[in-house]
Parts: structure tokens; C-alpha cells; sequence
């Protein structure tokens, strides 16, 4: 058809050729894209950092996004490094990435309509002294796209906050619903931060009270971002020079976290963009000395304050129905734990963790628990608990904990008689994937043959029969 074995030998080899990606040794030219048209949409950069610290090895990472979500072709990142000659080292080319003197050149393979461009890692040779080391700015270009272009400062060493450790606290209510204020305070002990810090500030089960004008609170008040005064001096502790407080709650939980206002994202998606400042005076920080982060230690979390009123009632659930394991002994069950926040799970006893080996289901989904446990954390999307029942022990229940000290029974529901040893189908009540494993396709061809047997007998009985 194609004229011969050496034809088709070509064609091969041909379409080999097409379909191998491009990969471009340091050093090599790469023909630029034409230009965009003047009126094309241009390129997007998906929340963009605006500094990066560069420690042991740091990766230049930057999210591309298509506009109108179309997708990512022929385009060419340029980057211009010349500012960080002498204090920063770049290694690990990405494919398709030539370097020069001061310049990164990387023609991106074709995506769809996002991608994360990893073009190069930073290292500071001899560990390099700590402080700001230059820029970063990096240009894309396509033919169906406006370019877009970027800047990044650069600072050697990294700076690491230690947070404050608070234990649970329950206060007198006044109004029957008042929670206890936070008061969050943290300790650089890593690298000099490059200026302000940002203190991010949640709350479970309530909305923040919306009293600092240097605060940003999101819609529905459970978050805040505060821009705090800054460089905080490394080796000093802080606190807040005044409390952040909940509105209308009687229990639930503060969490926080302290970043350099420079590794903010700085894209115009970011979140805090378009929240809502606050009315009230200015939030601030003022020294404390550093002991006063850890009086509670061992009896808290750094950065993690539960509360409660005394109006409180008994801690009610938070799942909607409680799950419970259904099935005989011997049995092996699988629950769905897809809860939008993490939990740890207590089991019963006479129940143990049955996590299937890895690659013998699908990768997106998690299996909770390790052979051999008593306890385990678990949560996101795709998440699932499979437990075997061991034996039969009457009242035994286990609890799944869940945010704010609240809890769920984990009961046991004995059914049937004693499963055989190949009896692993998940319990009828609890959604489930299929399962085609060799233990259930034994259990199923177990049942076939007794069926069979059944049928042979009475067919014998039947003709024996005058």
C-alpha cells in the first residue's frame, strides 16, 4: 500500500520525529514565535509571587493560564537573570530551556489552558549571606497571545515563624453567646524578613469582628489578612498590640499563620484583593519576651485556639448522618470520609484498618489508616476508610473527631452470621467502588459452585422419585 518496507520504515520515522518533544541543550537557539495579532487577548499569570527566598534549592515556579481558556501554544519564556550574577546559582534546566549570560530562554511544550512553567532552581552558592539578591523577570510571548510580563525579587536565607501555642479556652458568657478574644504572637528564627509581615487569621464556627483598618475581611467574615509593620527584628518575639475577636459563637476555633507580606501573591486573582477593610484602629505588634509562646505547651497547638463559652451547650455533631459499619465478622467495609475538613478516626474495638495495597486503585483516591492502628486523620475529596471486622464485641464504638472539639460515634452493626475468609464485598448499606480483586472473584465462584451443587442434589432427588 505504502510501496515497500522502506517506505514505511520512513513514514515511521518520520512520525517518531513529529512526536518527540523539544528539548534544547544550554546554549542552543531557538527560533522566536511570530506576533500576536494587535487585538489578542494576552496571557494571564495566575497568582504570581513577588519574592522568592532561596535557601537549600529553590524552584522559579510561575502559573501560565490561556485567556478564554484556550490553550498554551507556541509559546517562549524569557527570563532575565542578570541581576543575580555572583549571589545566585541557577541549575536543573527544564527541557526545552537554553541558558546564556544573564538570560533563560525556554520554548514550553503545548498544554491546554493552564500550566505551571518550572524553568530552573536557585541555589546560593557556599550558603551565600542572607539579604536581598536582585530580580527575576521573566516575559512570555505566543503568536495567539498578547505577552505577558513579571517581576520577582529574590532574598537569600528564609525566614521561619514559630507561633505561639495556646491551650483550649472557655470563658463566662455574656449575652449568652461571646467568644474569647486571640491574641496571636509569633518568633522569626530563621532569615531577616524583607519588610511587613501578613498575619492570616480563620475562625471556625463563627465571623470575625471587623475592628482593624489594616485587616482585610473576606465575605462571610471567617477570614482576615492583616498587614502588619515590619521587619520584625529575628530572635524578638511579638504579639498583637490588640485582640482579634468572634462575633455570635459559643464554641469553635482561631487559626493563624504569619508570612512575609513579599511572598503574598501579588496576580489579580488573589482572594484578599477584593475583600472589605476594617473601621477600627490600626492593628499592630509590640516585643514580648519569647517564653510567653510556649507556657502552654503540651496542652495546645501553635497557632490553633479552640473556645467555648459556659452557655455552650453539649458538643452536637457535625455530620449530617453519622456513619456506621455494617457487616458481618470477617467482613471487610468501605466508607466514604470526603468531609471538606480533616478528622481523626478512633475505631472500635474488634475492628482494624484494611487500606488496600497501592496500585490496586485509582490514584485520585486516598485510603485512611495503617495495618496495625488504632487511630488515623483523614479528610479532602475521594477519601475513604475501609476497616475489617474482626470480632464481635457488643457496645463497641469508636469516634470520628472532627474541628472545634466536635465528635461522632463510629457504631458497629453485626449482621448475619460469621463471614468465610473470602467474603470481603463491602457492606450492602455503605457506597462502595466494585471490586473486582481476587478474593472477591474467589467468593463469587465459591457461591457459583454451591449453587451448582444444590441443583445437582435436587435434579438426583427428583429422579429417584417414583
Amino acid at each position: 500500500m505504502f510501496g515497500g518496507t522502506g517506505t514505511r520504515a520512513r513514514l515511521v520515522a518520520l512520525a517518531t520525529l513529529l512526536a518527540a518533544p523539544a528539548v534544547v541543550a544550554p546554549g542552543a537557539s531557538v527560533m522566536p514565535p511570530g506576533p500576536a495579532a494587535p487585538d489578542a487577548p494576552a496571557l494571564r499569570l495566575w497568582q504570581p509571587r513577588t519574592t522568592f527566598f532561596v535557601a537549600d534549592a529553590t524552584v522559579f515556579e510561575t502559573s501560565l493560564r490561556a485567556p478564554r481558556r484556550g490553550a498554551l501554544h507556541g509559546v517562549v519564556a524569557e527570563y532575565d537573570v542578570s541581576a543575580l550574577a555572583g549571589r545566585v546559582r541557577l541549575r536543573d534546566l527544564a527541557p526545552g530551556c537554553a541558558a546564556s549570560p544573564g538570560r533563560v530562554r525556554c520554548v514550553l511544550r503545548p498544554a491546554g489552558p493552564d500550566r505551571d512553567v518550572l524553568p530552573f532552581t536557585m541555589t546560593a552558592p557556599g550558603g551565600g549571606a542572607g539579604g536581598y539578591a536582585g530580580t527575576v523577570t521573566a516575559r512570555f510571548t505566543s503568536p495567539a497571545f498578547a505577552p505577558v510580563t513579571h517581576t520577582a525579587r529574590v532574598h537569600l536565607g528564609r525566614p521561619d515563624f514559630r507561633l505561639r501555642v495556646h491551650r483550649r479556652t472557655t470563658v463566662p458568657a455574656i449575652d449568652g453567646s461571646t467568644a474569647p478574644p486571640l491574641t496571636p504572637a509569633f518568633v522569626n528564627t530563621g532569615a531577616p524578613a524583607p519588610g511587613p509581615v501578613v498575619l492570616r487569621v480563620s475562625v471556625h464556627g463563627s465571623r470575625l469582628a471587623p475592628d482593624h483598618a489594616n485587616c482585610a475581611y473576606s465575605p462571610d467574615g471567617r477570614e482576615a489578612a492583616c498587614t502588619l509593620p515590619g521587619p520584625p527584628l529575628p530572635g524578638q518575639a511579638y504579639e498583637t498590640d490588640a485582640p482579634l475577636r468572634a462575633l455570635g459563637a459559643v464554641r469553635g476555633e482561631y487559626a493563624y499563620a504569619v508570612t512575609p507580606l513579599d511572598t503574598a501573591p501579588g496576580g489579580s486573582g488573589t482572594r484578599e484583593a477584593t475583600w472589605t477593610h476594617g473601621t477600627g484602629p490600626a492593628l499592630g505588634l509590640k516585643p514580648v519576651g519569647a517564653d510567653t509562646l510556649d507556657r502552654d505547651r503540651g496542652y495546645g497547638e501553635p497557632g490553633r485556639m479552640p473556645f467555648e463559652t459556659d452557655a455552650a451547650p453539649p458538643a452536637r455533631g457535625f455530620l449530617a448522618t453519622p456513619p456506621t459499619l455494617r457487616g458481618r465478622v470477617g467482613q471487610e467495609i468501605t466508607i466514604p470520609l470526603a468531609y471538606a475538613t480533616n478528622v481523626r478516626v478512633d475505631l472500635p474495638e474488634g475492628v482494624s484498618f484494611r487500606p488496600p495495597e497501592l496500585h490496586t486503585h485509582p490514584s485520585e483516591e486516598t485510603y485512611c489508616g495503617t495495618p496495625g492502628a488504632r487511630t488515623t486523620g483523614c479528610g479532602g475529596d475521594r477519601t475513604y476508610l475501609r476497616v475489617r471486622i474482626d470480632r464481635r464485641v457488643e457496645g463497641a464504638a469508636g469516634r470520628i473527631r472532627g474541628p472545634a472539639g466536635l465528635e461522632e460515634p463510629l457504631s458497629v452493626e453485626y449482621t448475619g452470621i460469621a463471614a468465610t475468609p473470602d467474603d470481603v464485598l463491602a457492606a450492602d448499606a455503605t457506597p462502595t467502588r466494585p471490586r473486582t480483586g481476587p478474593l472477591t472473584w474467589a467468593a463469587l465462584a465459591a457461591t457459583a459452585a454451591a449453587g451448582a451443587a444444590t441443583t445437582v442434589m435436587a435434579l438426583r432427588r427428583r429422579t429417584r422419585r417414583p
